[in-house]
């Protein structure tokens, strides 16, 4: 899975249970 770039998640399926800016591995 990729890294939220520049503070935006690209995996939006999984940001929906973080942040938005939290690192998605």
């Amino acid at each position: 899975m990729d890294t939220g770039y520049a503070g935006v998640p690209v995996v939006r399926g999984l940001d929906l249970h973080l942040d938005e800016g939290e690192v998605v591995a």
